[in-house]
């Protein structure tokens, strides 16, 4: 559907120069969420910890920017804001005794390899290295932590002109899986 819509507007392939904004949201397929309301290791004094239960998520939200090098390598940022509420549980009475909440924040550089184009679409792959900024509160205590972030995408594809919808997939080392949404090049 969208790529019908996108007939009428001129095709474009990769030029040097070009700068190309893209925003959009991912499903993660991983399950590799860091509130989770299963435990991963069961010991006898965990039965009786409080734990984080009725999670909700937002939408993840995609958002890059790359300049174009050449035909071949485009370079830029690329980043992510995710929130997470979950509610903490006492197991002894099954009453709720308070809140955890979690943004994540993604924010790393990332280089494109251009591996096809035409006048209406094209195939990429890029890769990313980074930091994953975790920050919120835990009943009540404000935290924030880092971890490395690396991401490689095989495959992307890109239909339209100027304007043109995405999709690709991806492997980073905290979340994986396929992402899409609108861009633009000017």
């Amino acid at each position: 559907m969208l790529f019908l819509l996108s007939l009428p507007l001129n095709g474009q392939i990769f030029q040097k120069g070009l700068w190309d904004v893209r925003i959009g949201t991912y499903a993660d397929f991983s399950y590799n969420h860091r509130m989770d309301e299963s435990r991963s290791e069961y010991r006898l004094s965990d039965i009786y910890s409080p734990f984080v239960s009725d999670i909700s998520s937002s939408v993840p939200i995609y958002a890059s920017a790359t300049w174009q090098l050449n035909k071949l390598f485009s370079f830029g940022l690329a980043s992510v804001y995710e929130r997470s509420i979950g509610t903490i549980t006492d197991p002894m009475t099954s009453r709720q005794t308070g809140e955890k909440t979690e943004n994540m924040l993604l924010l790393i550089p990332k280089a494109q390899v251009n591996y096809w184009s035409w006048k209406w679409g094209g195939f990429y792959g890029s890769v990313s290295a980074g930091a994953a900024l975790y920050f919120g509160k835990d009943a009540g205590k404000g935290y924030i932590e880092a971890e490395p972030f690396l991401e490689a995408v095989p495959y992307g594809l890109w239909l339209g002109g100027k304007f043109y919808f995405y999709e690709e997939t991806f492997f980073g080392t905290s979340m994986q899986g396929l992402r899409m949404g609108v861009g633009y090049r000017f």
